[in-house]
């Protein structure tokens, strides 16, 4: 039978272990481990791959999902670099932890993927040449854009509270002065506030009421199922990246 171990969960379920894991957790004797989303959030990833490599006697695989670094900024996403990331990753500097791997592209471009033998895990991660310090640039301008952007219009709304829309108010609107409500369709986050800048989250339902206002959607990913739940309300929409236009 397959063993298979996954970081990074939530739940209920009895196979759920809520704790931190560690090399000392337990003997894993895993075929496969998965990390969707986990690797970023990690101050030493390579330390903490040997940890979970050593618990399982180097043997059997791993799969890992991250965001991918050159897509961000290929999208000038400044609102993708938020502070629960220690690191960022491209294709280049996650495949230099293996000596050999697999590796391919996500969720429209936005995450990767590698999966490797745990036995091809490197001592040390192999140098890259990626630098990306001449973008700073790049996301400052863009930043000027959204801010100009939202001074223009009335009463903008930011469809999607998770991390890209709590960090782009943050940036964008610090004194909530053009941004009236961040939309989202999580029960538990409606009819709360976002971190610092207190943007009212609202419900999808409510949006009857505030037609006629511009919309700006986090996750362009998404965007074909916003459409579909706004039905025939008038808004207009625009997707979020690169440059932004009515879509």
């Amino acid at each position: 039978m397959l063993q298979v171990l996954i970081l990074h969960m939530k739940g209920d379920n009895v196979n759920i272990i809520k704790e931190y894991f560690t090399k000392d957790s337990l003997d894993l004797n895993s075929d496969l481990v998965i990390l969707r989303h986990t690797l970023e959030h990690i101050k030493n990833p390579l330390e903490f791959l040997h940890s979970i490599a050593e618990a399982c006697g180097y043997k059997g695989k791993v799969f890992v999902e991250v965001p991918d670094f050159n897509w961000i900024i290929r999208n000038k996403a400044f609102w993708d670099i938020f502070h629960e990331h220690c690191n960022y990753f491209t294709f280049e500097s996650l495949g230099s932890i293996f000596t050999k791997s697999e590796q391919g592209s996500l969720f429209e471009g936005q995450y990767m993927y590698l999966l490797a033998d745990m036995e091809d895990l490197q001592s040390k991660a192999r140098p890259t040449n990626v630098d990306f310090l001449h973008q700073k640039n790049v996301f400052l301008e863009q930043l000027e854009k959204y801010r100009e952007f939202v001074k223009t219009r009335h009463n903008v709304l930011v469809w999607g509270a998770g991390a890209k829309g709590v960090t782009f108010v943050n940036l964008v609107d610090p004194d909530r002065e053009h941004v009236s409500f961040v939309v989202d369709i999580n029960p538990k986050k409606q009819n709360k506030y976002i971190g610092k800048t207190a943007h009212k989250i609202i419900a999808p339902e409510v949006l009857s009421g505030l037609q006629g206002r511009d919309i700006l959607v986090m996750n362009g990913n998404y965007l074909g199922e916003i459409k579909k739940s706004l039905g025939k309300m008038d808004f207009n929409i625009y997707k979020m990246g690169g440059e932004y236009g009515s879509d």
